[in-house]
């Protein structure tokens, strides 16, 4: 693994490490009564100076001068390839969770509780190697002879050719965790928030957030690694792994080379399709009964020819019967097995776990964190039960003060987006009135839901989850029956805006434009990012952006496509879509311009999330402004309010990638690396330029600035 480090110089400049000019940080002084001096408060001074680099002038590059105090302490190693202080959060909040999991008894705020135990026991079978390596491959060979078997192995059931059935295949895993040829959801419908819907979209390859990758040579190389050495510690020789596996490629590389390109998904009008079932047997064709598809994924349902569904990517189904017809039946159901497969061998004895697979199935937003088995363990039984997990925590860990400022800082942010409106003249009145509805429509979720701190309405969630202290491999059966009859259970109902669907631990936050709603997590609002010792201007310019961020997901490229219900509607006038249009390109090129160790980023594939990173700290700054009191300083800052406030958010995006990390996060996420997040966004940013005193001209204050919010 390559350990070299994003640190490319601004475009124009030959040199990174420049001076810092005299005109650029102004020496404030303060009487000694003006500064808190209490160990909190020379805790929080001393973090904030730790992470900076003075050597450097912010004008130059303010994400080095903000950061590279931090990135002197935070190497990258050949054992971490990301570090971030977001990371470093999630690290601290895994530390505490572990400890209070590992604690006797099952008590929460005084009462036995049923959600709690089964916490506790999904984590500890997990932990109980003993019992793990005793089952062995057993559990898995047996699930492959249920489900039909397959010849990559040798398995107690051989493989008929002549018996097995690809319909049959494809049903009966489905209705588990199968996803192969395609994936299957329930969500609200976007053009019609009073009911839910079943939608369709391409799927069914190891590699979905990168299927052109299928073309290069290193792909098939990883892919057969793991393979083979999956199929090894299955009984399989390597000989007859590597001629079945090798063909179960070349189907994954036919389907990949049919999927609509993500770009073209950007625009949320081009993934809704609405058709009937009936609709949509012709287009796919006559190779799968999708009715009796539909009847064997929602056994409880009668579907009929007249039903509706979303089709994300007609395209693809169009093109699917013909990659099936080309392959033969063994292939298919080596491949098939293959995709049902993949998702169990974190649950198998530890050597399945060394088969290098996560790569092939990683989200874009997981860093690959060296984890031991205590905490790889926690991080399985919260994903089944993040509520039972989340009330453990915040029980003892959360501020209620910190809800209360997260509200009147959203109120405040929210408030400046409507008053923001009155500046932007390319927009028409008409225009202006939906947005001003949109933004007064928008609901709030943040921190947790109430309900996890009430022990009986915490057991009752989770009563129908059977958990098993000794069955690591039956909790995950288990486990996945009761996430799938979740996901059933809410098709039948009509959408619930109070509903959370995502952990309040992650260190994240969210706007669903389906909703018109925003989600802060308890886990962003850990003390490392909204110390109560931190400067106003601090806390607004590393918390208050992300906020900004999420309001004006609701009005990016994408977002503004949905009205004030959350329905699919573009109520802008063609006027003022056409000016927003030229405005987002003015981004597209800026971002496009930015070259992570030799390869540009897509201004493009970024865009939503550039259009909220400017848009968002704006709103946020202009909040501060606006919300100014008089607070004692920190000790040992020499920086204006003003100031704080940029390198508050320069120090949200702190990070430091390895090259393999940085471009698969190129080619992959929709967020631009960290680095250009804070230099973009500070560069259109006058308030900055501003503050920091940055002559006209300057890296981070050229003449020519985008903006649309």
């Amino acid at each position: 693994m390559l350990n070299s480090l994003i640190r490319v110089c601004y475009i124009g400049l030959s040199v990174c490490i420049l001076l810092v000019s005299a005109s650029t940080l102004r020496d404030v002084e303060y009487s000694d009564d003006h500064y808190c001096h209490s160990e909190g408060c020379t805790e929080a001074g001393r973090s904030i100076t730790s992470k900076l680099d003075r050597s450097v002038d912010p004008c130059e590059d303010i994400f080095q001068f903000s950061c590279g105090g931090w990135f002197k302490d935070n190497p990258i190693s050949e054992e971490w390839n990301e570090k971030s202080p977001l990371i470093d959060v999630s690290l601290q909040i895994d530390e505490r969770l572990l400890e209070l999991i590992r604690q006797d008894g099952w008590e929460f705020k005084g009462t036995p509780s049923s959600a709690i135990k089964k916490l506790k026991e999904f984590y500890w079978s997990c932990v109980d190697m003993g019992a793990i390596d005793e089952k062995g491959a057993e559990p898995l060979k047996q699930l492959i002879d249920d489900f039909g078997s397959w010849t990559v192995t040798e398995t107690e059931k051989p493989w008929e050719k002549d018996k097995w059935d690809l319909q049959e295949a494809i049903f009966k895993t489905h209705a588990w965790w199968g996803s192969s040829f395609f994936d299957i959801g329930v969500s609200a419908d976007e053009k019609n928030g009073s009911r839910n819907i079943v939608s369709m979209s391409q799927g069914g390859i190891a590699l979905s957030e990168l299927p052109e990758s299928y073309t290069e040579e290193s792909t098939k190389d990883f892919f057969m690694k793991a393979a083979v050495k999956l199929g090894e510690l299955l009984g399989g020789s390597s000989v007859n792994v590597t001629a079945k596996m090798a063909k179960v490629y070349d189907l994954e590389k036919n389907l990949a080379q049919i999927f609509v390109p993500k770009e073209n998904l950007t625009n949320p009008f081009n993934a809704y399709n609405l058709m009937t079932l009936e609709d949509f047997q012709k287009l796919i064709g006559s190779w799968i009964n999708m009715e009796k598809f539909m009847e064997s994924v929602f056994p409880e349902l009668d579907w009929r020819d007249e039903d509706e569904l979303v089709v994300i990517t007609p395209e693809y189904f169009k093109e699917l019967q013909n990659v099936v017809q080309d392959t033969d039946k063994e292939t298919l159901a080596n491949y098939i097995m293959w995709n049902l497969i993949l998702p169990t061998v974190g649950y198998l004895p530890e050597e399945f776990e060394d088969v290098n697979i996560k790569q092939a199935t990683e989200s874009e937003d997981k860093a690959e964190i060296p984890l031991s088995r205590q905490t790889s363990c926690l991080q399985k039984a919260v994903k089944v039960m993040p509520f039972a997990a989340s009330a453990l925590y915040i029980d003892l860990f959360f501020s209620q003060e910190t809800n209360v400022k997260v509200v009147i800082a959203i109120d405040d942010i929210e408030h400046e987006f409507i008053n923001n409106l009155d500046e932007l003249h390319w927009i028409d009145q008409v225009t202006k009135q939906n947005l001003r509805e949109k933004a007064e429509s928008m609901t709030n979720q943040i921190g947790f839901p109430d309900w996890i701190l009430n022990p009986s309405k915490l057991d009752a969630y989770y009563d129908s989850l059977v958990v098993n202290p000794d069955d690591f491999w039956g909790n995950f059966i288990n486990a996945n029956q009761f996430q799938s009859n979740q996901i059933l259970e809410s098709y039948q109902k009509p959408p619930d805006k109070r509903k959370w669907d995502t952990s309040p631990l992650e260190v994240n936050a969210f706007y669903y434009s389906t909703e018109n709603q925003m989600v802060v997590l308890a886990g962003i609002l850990h003390e490392d990012i909204v110390s109560p010792y931190y400067p106003t201007s601090y806390v607004y310019g590393k918390l208050g952006s992300i906020i900004g961020h999420e309001i004006i997901h609701g009005f990016d490229n994408s977002g503004r496509l949905y009205d004030k219900d959350g329905h699919l509607q573009d109520s802008w006038t063609p006027h003022v879509a056409e000016e927003f249009d030229q405005r987002a390109q003015c981004f597209i090129d800026q971002y496009d311009s930015y070259l992570v160790y030799n390869h540009s980023l897509s201004g493009s594939q970024t865009l939503g999330e550039n259009i909220a990173d400017n848009g968002g700290m704006r709103l946020a700054y202009r909040a501060y402004k606006n919300s100014i009191k008089p607070e004692l300083r920190l000790p040992g800052l020499n920086l204006t309010d003003d100031q704080l406030f940029f390198v508050g958010m320069s120090h949200f995006h702190c990070g430091l990638f390895s090259e393999d990390s940085a471009l698969f996060r190129l080619r992959t996420d929709t967020h631009a690396i960290s680095e250009f997040r804070v230099i973009g966004t500070m560069s259109n940013s006058r308030d900055f330029a501003e503050a920091f005193n940055c002559p006209v001209g300057s890296p981070m204050n050229p003449e020519e600035k985008c903006e649309i919010w």
